[in-house]
């Protein structure tokens, strides 16, 4: 959202088609964690963030999780390395 005209003021539509993809789905996250939720579930929360956003999501999900269960579905590597339990299906 910084890089919108107006940053973090940029006034989102109903459509959200001023938004990328990227920014959609770091929306998406942060609106989940804003919540403070006990079970948070994400699938493929990094299909469309850049190798930043992939970052700083899971340094977010180091932080946040002793607080709550996450579950994420995911082919990430980094995601994947940031949970303490892992199960892959095949």
């Amino acid at each position: 959202m910084a890089s919108q005209e107006n940053g973090y003021e940029t006034q989102v539509n109903g459509q959200s088609n001023n938004l990328s993809g990227g920014q959609k789905q770091r929306i998406a996250i942060m609106r989940a964690l804003l919540k403070g939720t006990e079970l948070l579930f994400l699938d493929e929360p990094t299909s469309a963030l850049d190798s930043e956003g992939i970052l700083l999501l899971t340094e977010t999900l180091q932080q946040i999780k002793e607080d709550r269960i996450i579950v994420v579905i995911t082919h990430d590597r980094l995601v994947r390395e940031a949970c303490d339990e892992v199960v892959a299906l095949s």
